[in-house]
């Protein structure tokens, strides 16, 4: 059979899309790979929207955050005009990506706690629960994650599905309780559970990952295999 979906490592995510300044977008990467999804007979995945951790964000961002630039209310106006931009931009001709990826890998572990729970990493993390107004429109959150599939459930057009994607949900019982409460307090927006496929795992264990997205659709992403070289 032929692979039939196309999905973009860096050239869809803010890094990428608002690299210079804030509110300043090139989606040409992104909306090139769309259209070469198009006329091959794909599906297009957009990935992804939100991701915590200064390695995955772009440097003015970074900066603004750690030198209190930016505070909360700051933080959460650009996640909200972030998503409203790309989402509402990558359409070709009606056609939009069956999926977003909106919030990626939120989970991590807290030495502090000495849990496994939603990172603490800047800048997203320091989005704290409040109220945010836009037009006629008022988002209430706890955090950046339930502040972005709001907009993403807000701003994306046609019928996408509103994905949460993260990794070793197969091989750790931590991350996958940590995942699914994720899932869970935020089920009203979420559709999808993407599940990262790098595959290295006990059978039984991925099946039960597998058996755990509750009523949401769970998407298999990021499946790569790795092949020893001749002589390994």
């Amino acid at each position: 059979g032929q692979y039939s979906l196309t999905e973009l490592w860096n050239e869809c995510k803010i890094k990428y899309t608002e690299a210079v300044g804030r509110g300043q977008f090139d989606l040409n990467d992104c909306l090139s790979a769309f259209q070469y999804a198009i006329d091959n007979g794909q599906k297009f995945r957009g990935h992804n929207l939100c991701w915590n951790g200064e390695g995955y964000n772009p440097a003015w961002l970074v900066e603004g955050n750690n030198d209190g630039t930016y505070g909360s209310e700051d933080l959460a106006k650009i996640l909200v005009n972030h998503i409203m931009n790309v989402v509402s931009n990558i359409t070709i001709n009606g056609s939009v990506p069956y999926a977003w990826d909106v919030v990626n890998e939120a989970i991590g572990w807290n030495s502090d706690t000495k849990k496994t729970e939603i990172r603490s990493d800047a800048p997203w993390s320091n989005i704290t629960s409040g109220s945010l107004s836009r037009g006629t429109t008022t988002y209430e959150y706890s955090d950046y994650v339930e502040l972005a599939f709001l907009a993403a459930k807000q701003f994306i057009p046609g019928d996408s599905l509103l994905c949460y994607n993260d990794y070793g949900l197969s091989w750790s019982e931590d991350r996958f309780e940590a995942v699914l409460d994720l899932v869970q307090n935020n089920n009203d927006y979420i559709d999808c559970l993407g599940l990262e496929a790098h595959i290295n795992v006990n059978c039984e264990a991925w099946k039960g990952s597998c058996n755990g997205g509750g009523e949401s659709q769970l998407n298999v992403t990021e499946l790569d295999s790795f092949i020893n070289r001749v002589g390994d």
